[in-house]
């Protein structure tokens, strides 16, 4: 049997097909069962990473399965073949699988954000980063713009993370702050930054109206960049 990943050929040795768990084999065990080595390395890089698997179509997530790989262990995967429609998202104890009640996005730390299924401690602490650096969220939608974070996560994280009415972010003080403390922000490039301030230099300092007039953001920039500035 041969496997191609992109352009190279793999050959894949000889082997006996037996049931497996994908969230808990071996390296060696995903290559006695046919796995390519990169194949396999990149299954566990993934579960490393804070991904699962839920159901068997999921290991298809993983960049380049060959799809005959899939057809032929697919009976032996340890998984059910989908989920129930109503399945809500789930966390965690001893006494097993039981919903998670939903939870505040700026005072979660990284052990809460690990109780969401599919959440391990490297996207936990991407969360954690990604809100430090903007100031804290403004809305939970925001939790999307986290890099990587695969799609089931993200549709968890819509019912069960909020942002509490009346939260202010830490703001920043766009009439004194220099280019490069500006650019630090996440919704804003260096050139931008080094843009907005020359501009006020030379015309004064901001208000909401005369942010506008500078056209250094779009208006999709300006709109999600305004919860985080102080025009005092």
């Amino acid at each position: 049997v041969r496997l191609t990943e992109s352009a190279t050929t793999t050959s894949v040795p000889s082997r006996t097909l037996k049931p497996f768990d994908p969230n808990t084999a071996t390296p060696s065990e995903l290559e006695a069962l046919g796995f390519p080595g990169w194949l396999a390395e990149r299954t566990v890089k993934y579960r490393t990473a804070g991904g699962s698997f839920r159901q068997k179509k999921d290991l298809q997530r993983l960049y380049g399965f060959p799809e005959a790989l899939y057809e032929e262990l697919a009976p032996y995967i340890q998984l059910p073949d989908s989920l129930p429609l109503s399945s809500a998202p789930r966390t965690y104890d001893t006494d097993g699988w039981k919903p998670l009640t939903r939870f505040d996005a700026n005072q979660a730390d990284t052990t809460q954000w690990k109780r969401v299924r599919g959440i391990g401690s490297g996207y936990a602490q991407r969360i954690v980063k990604f809100r430090e650096s903007l100031g804290g969220f403004t809305t939970a939608t925001q939790l999307r713009e986290v890099y990587g974070l695969p799609d089931s996560v993200r549709r968890s994280l819509d019912t069960l993370a909020f942002v509490a009415t009346g939260f202010i972010p830490q703001q920043i003080p766009i009439n004194s702050v220099t280019a490069e403390e500006l650019g630090a922000h996440p919704y804003l490039s260096a050139r931008q930054a080094r843009a907005l301030v020359s501009y006020r230099d030379q015309h004064g300092a901001f208000t909401v109206e005369t942010l506008e007039k500078a056209r250094v953001l779009s208006p999709e920039d300006r709109k999600r960049l305004l919860p985080y500035l102080d025009f005092e």
